[in-house]
């Protein structure tokens, strides 16, 4: 088993210190250069803070000017927003105490987060508190013997209390710092010539060289304890679960602090392929997006070297790598990048280090800066230190995970709780009642009733139909009008049946006048044209003709009057007309034949409810009917009277099933019912009914439909 190294057991070489202190040394001599130059206040100021907060590392920092009559107010901050102080008025008026009591006592301070600042007060009640939740470093600037400024900064609590009396002393050199500042600019404010100007007083750099004698060494001492704090809580949170992706986001985020990066990006590799884990600071991402696509190509090629890529201020690079890194770098916006693949060994024995790659690859590593130059020894060694143990932990969690039946043994495992002997009473108590309750949702009987929707209808009723192609142009009946069977509804127009009962009734009487002449002839002995046998032959020859003429075109005419005769829409049956808004609807509507056009129905005669039942529903429903020696028994309410019960019978269950435009199979189903019980009943009226199918286990009455839902999804 891993065993989580102590923090004196973090790599922290000379050369992580040596560079610490030369941090800070650089910070302290660019700002003793400012204080003594001719800058303005806000450029040196702005410097300060930055100076302060990089290095410290801290959350933000400000600068607090008191004016005449000793009100403070903020003159210069950097950060200041992640505070959260400008959130709480409250928090406001207590810092304000806090800075005060600070600004008198002229000595710098820190004060813990939400504890009392080390002054003597009157009771303990007056004691200023610190409200916020950071570390707070107060050092108050003097000039001529006043403290007229106060420089805070907010600091992380998560450090050690012994690096809190380096802090304090960074911050009153930053303090001292500002003095040769504002004394220097008190001295070019007074006009002098330059030959009478004092030169820039050695004090600061004084104050500095004692600064980094006392300053450095507890920081740099602070950066070993915090990164054993940070090694310590890397271990703790990449071994805490053994589920891969938490154990890969836990290498990601903690592994960016104890590296002290900008970005970990964790890959994982099955057979060559990279796979996008973990991104730090990012709880989802999209593995189709450029960056994530490009990062794998790149970590593909960088594993097939099964080498680390150390990215730095454009080293070279091969051909094959080259164009990998650039297309990433594009996508990222990082100038230094770091793929470190991740190995373990066959055997039980430690991880295998990176730059000695004899295990299996498993995984990689890719840490991003977005500035160059942070690859030295100490960041390699942390980031090396990093792969190492992540490679261990990852390892792990994709072996445990590879256990057949893994989830259910866990599942399992939590459940031996029950059988200690503090649960054991409530375990017997609780499966007692649970086969109590089985028990019963399987022997105790109850109603077991289908549910279906329908209409309630008039059981005599019938649609009147468009007997040919036409335009209605006369409506003769209205909505709720009682009519007889054959009473006429409505008439058609058909302009090509007009048109030839025109024509035939022109020719006919054409075929008659012709007729008349002809016979008129022949009676006519003394007409000139019979004065030949010939003649007389064929004026009857003609008038046989014109009769057969007239003959046929008198059937054409009894033909057009009975397609006339059919444009008159008649009623079927006496009843009453249910179409809303009839002569609306229809007047002047071109139609086409066999389409509906109104709807009589008998509502003095027997009604029936017409419902649909859902085509998994019907089983029941047939079962019950064919066991039953009587019509099954139906319960429904009306929409119009919901508050009513109604009771009826089954007459007549559809023998085939119907299937609407959006894909729904139903069933239709006839309910018989008494008239009487429904005097004010209106034609299609909505109702729910239920079906009464017999009695089964409460069980199957309950859940049937969650049952059947199991055995079409999971079971077919």
């Amino acid at each position: 088993m891993h065993r989580s190294r102590d923090s004196s057991e973090l790599p922290a070489t000379p050369d992580d210190e040596s560079s610490a202190a030369a941090h800070v040394e650089q910070l302290l001599a660019e700002l003793n250069v400012l204080a003594v130059s001719d800058a303005d206040e806000s450029a040196f100021f702005s410097q300060l803070l930055s100076t302060a907060v990089n290095g410290l590392a801290a959350v933000a920092a400000a600068v607090w000017q008191a004016n005449d009559q000793g009100v403070l107010r903020l003159a210069h901050q950097l950060s200041l927003a992640e505070t959260d102080l400008a959130e709480n008025r409250n928090h406001q008026r207590r810092h304000g105490q806090l800075l005060e009591a600070v600004l008198r006592s002229g000595v710098p301070q820190w004060v813990p987060a939400r504890a009392a600042v080390a002054a003597a007060y009157e009771s303990p009640a007056e004691l200023p508190i610190n409200p916020t939740d950071y570390l707070l470093l107060l050092a108050p600037v003097t000039t001529e013997g006043a403290a007229v400024l106060i420089l805070e900064v907010f600091q992380r609590e998560d450090h050690s209390s012994a690096a809190r009396p380096g802090f304090l002393k960074f911050v009153a050199t930053l303090a001292a710092l500002a003095e040769t500042f504002l004394a220097r600019r008190a001295t070019v404010d007074r006009e002098l010539p330059v030959e009478q100007q004092p030169p820039p007083s050695p004090s600061a750099a004084v104050v500095t060289t004692r600064a980094l004698a006392l300053a450095s060494p507890l920081i740099a001492s602070e950066s070993q304890s915090a990164r054993g704090d940070r090694f310590d809580t890397f271990v703790r949170a990449i071994h805490a679960s053994l589920d891969p992706t938490a154990t890969a986001y836990a290498l990601a985020n903690e592994g960016r602090l104890l590296i002290d990066c900008d970005r970990l990006c964790v890959l994982r590799l099955d057979d060559g392929r990279p796979k996008l884990l973990a991104v730090s600071g990012m709880d989802t991402f999209d593995r189709r997006a450029n960056f994530s696509r490009t990062l794998e190509a790149l970590v593909q090629r960088v594993a097939a070297t099964r080498e680390p890529l150390w990215y730095d201020n454009q080293p070279e690079l091969s051909p094959q790598l080259e164009t990998a890194v650039h297309n990433y770098l594009d996508a990222a916006h990082c100038r230094s990048l770091a793929i470190i693949p991740l190995f373990v060994a066959e055997d039980p024995a430690p991880p295998p280090s990176a730059a000695q790659p004899d295990g299996t690859l498993i995984a990689a590593l890719a840490v991003e800066c977005f500035d160059a130059g942070r690859f030295d020894p100490g960041f390699r060694q942390r980031t090396q230190s990093a792969a190492d143990h992540g490679a261990l932990a990852l390892h792990n969690a994709l072996i445990y995970r590879r256990v057949p039946l893994m989830p259910l043994w866990q599942s399992l495992d939590r459940l031996t709780w029950l059988t200690r002997a503090r649960q054991l009473p409530w375990t017997v108590l609780a499966g007692i009642t649970t086969l109590v309750a089985i028990a019963a949702l399987a022997f105790i009987p109850a109603d077991f009733d289908v549910i279906a929707h329908g209409q309630l209808q008039p059981q005599r009723r019938r649609d009147v139909f468009a007997s040919a192609d036409g335009q209605v142009i006369d409506v003769r009946v209205a909505h709720g009008q009682r009519v007889g069977a054959g009473e006429i509804l409505a008439e058609l127009r058909r302009p090509q049946v007009d048109l030839e009962f025109s024509r035939v009734s022109g020719e006919m009487d054409t075929a008659r006048k012709r007729l008349a002449a002809v016979q008129a002839a022949r009676l006519s002995g003394n007409d000139a044209r019979i004065d030949t046998p010939q003649k007389a032959q064929q004026l009857t020859a003609d008038e046989q003709e014109l009769k057969a003429t007239l003959e046929n075109l008198a059937q054409q005419k009894q033909l057009l009057n009975g397609q006339l005769a059919e444009l008159k829409l008649t009623s079927p049956i006496a009843g009453e007309v249910l179409t809303w808004n009839v002569e609306q609807i229809l007047q002047a509507r071109p139609v086409q034949r066999g389409q509906s056009l109104l709807t009589v129905a008998d509502v003095d005669g027997p009604w029936v409810l017409e419902v649909r039942l859902d085509d998994d529903r019907v089983g029941p429903v047939m079962a019950a009917q064919q066991s039953a020696r009587q019509p099954l028994s139906v319960q429904y309410v009306l929409a119009t009277d919901p508050g009513v019960a109604h009771r009826g019978t089954v007459e007549k269950l559809g023998r085939t099933a119907e299937t609407d435009k959006a894909g729904a199979t139903w069933v239709s189903a006839t309910i018989a019912l008494d008239r009487s019980d429904l005097p004010n009943a209106r034609p299609g009226a909505a109702a729910v009914a239920k079906i009464h199918c017999g009695r089964r286990a409460v069980g199957y009455v309950w859940f049937h439909e969650l049952w059947q839902a199991i055995e079409t999804r999971l079971f077919w």
